[in-house]
């Protein structure tokens, strides 16, 4: 073994911890995910990068995660491996995709692959441009293939100005794509929402606009801003039905805002007769393991309303 490599073995060796990669009892994610990033913070470089790579192989391993470890390796010029732990996705549907395309278009680049940093970019520009992060990277950078963009979807600006104009038109769009969704239809209606989002000034406009953000990411399976903008809405009404169910559909990042069930709670006791947020309180609470709960307030409603449909047909699936 060359000398040089000796050294940087027994180098490594020093400052290698011992192992605790495991998460802590009841911790989240985010906070597992936080709690490392202030290692990185705090000069536990080690530490952070073995325990994002066992991290890594996990089901709950986040985006961000895969982010963190790679750019721990390319730090250490390691540039291959972290190549080979950045997810790939075929179509960018948040922030966090993004932040590992921009990373991914970097690596490429410095390791000499510029076509394919070229590619990249290009999904980069086609399905985040709108976010003004990924628009300031792009222009800032100068990636190869940037000058092959032009300006950000003329076809999204011109979508924006027409709604901003017909705001009223919002949410026919949003109910056509729920009875016959079109990804390429729910991505550009995502787009040009969020592209007119910080142009609106009627309250009334900004609740339709979050609605149908709201809506419109969770049938992309963009679970992270369907949260987002679900919580952002229940900051301006704290009981709108729309967005308690959303968060229903999602699972519960404590470091977004607070628990489905909580919100749920609160809806449903401001709504009493509204049937679907009874009936998402009482699936998230059985999903949950909060049985007994859930049997108790679907016996109550069918106690109240024992003809009722959907009340029936829940207490069917939860017997099956």
């Amino acid at each position: 073994m060359p000398l040089r490599a000796l050294n940087n073995l027994i180098a490594r060796r020093k400052r290698r911890p011992r192992r605790d990669e495991s998460p802590r009892i009841g911790e989240s994610p985010a906070r597992r995910l936080r709690r490392v990033c202030e290692q990185c913070v705090n000069g536990q470089l080690a530490a952070a990068e073995l325990e994002l790579y066992g991290w890594r192989r996990e089901d709950d391993c986040p985006t961000l995660a895969r982010v963190l470890l790679s750019a721990l390796l390319a730090r250490r010029q390691e540039l291959e491996q972290a190549l080979a732990v950045l997810p790939r996705a075929d179509r960018l549907t948040d922030a966090d995709d993004a932040l590992a395309a921009q990373l991914l278009v970097s690596l490429f680049v410095a390791t000499g692959l510029k076509d394919a940093a070229a590619h990249v970019l290009h999904r980069l520009h086609h399905d985040t441009g709108h976010l003004p992060t990924v628009r300031n990277w792009i222009q800032l950078m100068q990636m190869p293939g940037s000058a092959e963009l032009g300006e950000p979807d003329a076809k999204v600006d011109q979508l924006a100005t027409q709604l901003l104009e017909r705001p009223q038109v919002i949410a026919s769009l949003v109910a056509a794509q729920r009875i016959k969704a079109h990804a390429e239809d729910i991505d550009l209606l995502r787009h040009t929402l969020a592209r007119m989002f910080r142009h609106i000034t009627d309250e009334q406009v900004v609740m339709t606009t979050i609605k149908a953000l709201a809506q419109l990411s969770l049938m992309a399976g963009a679970e992270d801003d369907a949260r987002r903008w679900a919580h952002r809405g229940l900051k301006m009404n704290p009981f709108a039905a729309e967005f308690a169910l959303v968060l229903a559909e999602v699972p519960d990042d404590d470091a977004v805002g607070e628990p489905a069930v909580r919100v749920l709670d609160r809806v449903s006791l401001a709504h009493p007769t509204y049937p679907d947020v009874r009936r998402a309180l009482i699936e998230v609470e059985y999903t949950a393991g909060r049985t007994a709960s859930a049997y108790a307030r679907l016996n109550q409603w069918l106690r109240e309303q024992p003809d009722h449909p959907i009340a029936a047909e829940l207490s069917q699936r939860m017997a099956a």
